[in-house]
Parts: C-alpha cells; structure tokens; sequence
C-alpha cells in the first residue's frame, strides 16, 4: 500500500478527487472555477478515498518546467496554462505510471453485465462508432484500465470521452479496423503481443513499471482469447463480438 501523501502540505485551496480505475487521483489549484470544470469534465467518477493514491498540482505562472514529478512519483506539478484538453492529454501519459501493473488501453470497454470486451484500436479504426452501436453495453470509448483480478483479467472504465463507471471480467480482446463485413481472425499469443502493444500506454518515466506493465500485457495475451476484428457500421457485429470463441 501507498504511503499517505502530506497533501497539507500542497498547494491549492481548491480540490478534487476523482476514480481512475481504483486510484485516486486529486487536483489542488486556487482557482475554484478550475475545480468546477474538472467536476463537470469527471462527473460521475469522483472518488470519496480518504487519501488521494497521486496528486495533480496546478500553479500556473509559475517558472519551472511545464510538468514535474516529486521524488515520490505521485506528486506531479502542471506550470503551463493548461486547458481541460491539455489536462486530458496529460493524464493519458502519467496514469500508466500511477496505476502500473495495470495497463492502459486506447480502446471501448464493452459489457453484457457478466463479461467484458476491449476493443482497441487507433484514432479513426472505430472505437467510438462501436460503442455508439452497443448502446447501453458501452462502458467508455476511448481509455480503458486492465488490470489481473481473481477472476483472471478485468476492464474498467476511465472517463473518457463518453463513459460511465463500470468493469468486467474480460471475455475477448479484439483490435479493430473497418471492413466491408464483420469477419474476426484469432491472434496467437505472440502476434497478440505484437499487435496489442501499439494500443497501450506505457510507464516510460520508470523502468521497473514498464518492465510489470509488459508483463501484464503477456499474461493478457496468453490467457484472453484475442482476435483482430473488421466490421461495419451495424449493430449485428455485438453477436460476433459475444460468440464463443
């Protein structure tokens, strides 16, 4: 378990903390309109920890670099004169480094209420067009959280761009791009790897969460039927994600 962080000791009148996949992550400014903002961009995952696992400090103005980590590596500090967008994209890379064992997906989380599916792919394979067909069964559809549960593997939901909370033990993993007809290929847990890597974010800053992300990364391949799946715009395809592998 972390050790408490003296967030007394922080700057920031104003905070707030918010869920990441079960790490608390809080924002302190003195600017209440800030705040504000990052409530309404989060809603709907705030998180009633009672201490934050990494703190996001903003102090714009400020002369130092744009952003930086505390010696602890839960402590990072934004100089610049950053916009939600700009906090968004911030978060994208530092979350990897909080939360490592766990990986980071740039993929949809979908769920029948029992499994869960991760749908990954780069920006424009369809993420967002796949979810918006699932409706309901869409958890997010843009970043997603894996992490090793004693159910096997999990997906959680990370709140981004349209997403509730949410997880479940995952059932496939499936790398997307858009085809004249659905049709799935199954990946061997080598080519898997291999494909699945360009879909995560990874714990650059440390070596050491880098090397338990990969491992994480394997360990998924291994054990999680993986497939590369075509499709087109028609919620037909929910029944080729769901059939038994």
């Amino acid at each position: 378990m972390n050790a408490p962080l003296p967030t007394d000791e922080l700057p920031g009148t104003f905070s707030h903390r918010v869920d990441m996949g079960g790490a608390a992550i809080e924002f302190r400014t003195g600017d209440e309109a800030r705040i504000g903002a990052l409530k309404r961009r989060f809603e709907g995952f705030g998180s009633s920890s009672s201490g934050p696992d990494a703190i996001l400090v903003y102090r714009p103005g400020e002369a130092g670099p744009a952003v930086e980590w505390d010696g602890t590596g839960r402590v990072v500090t934004l100089r610049t004169a950053a916009t939600l967008d700009h906090v968004d994209s911030i978060l994208r890379n530092l979350l990897p480094q909080f939360l490592a064992p766990a990986i980071v997906a740039h993929a949809a989380l979908l769920t029948d209420a029992n499994r869960g599916y991760l749908c990954c792919g780069v920006s424009g394979s369809g993420k967002s067009t796949l979810a918006a067909l699932c409706g309901d069964r869409a958890l997010c559809d843009e970043l997603a959280l894996v992490r090793a549960s004693t159910r096997g593997f999990e997906g959680v939901s990370l709140p981004y761009w349209r997403a509730r909370p949410g997880h479940a033990p995952l059932a496939g993993v499936f790398v997307l791009e858009h085809g004249p007809e659905n049709v799935r290929t199954r990946l061997g847990a080598p080519s898997a790897v291999r494909e699945l890597r360009r879909h995560f974010y990874w714990p650059v800053e440390q070596a050491s969460a880098f090397a338990d992300a990969f491992e994480t990364l394997s360990a998924l391949a291994s054990s999680v039927p993986v497939w590369r799946l075509a499709f087109r715009p028609d919620p037909s395809v929910w029944d080729l994600i769901t059939a038994p592998a």
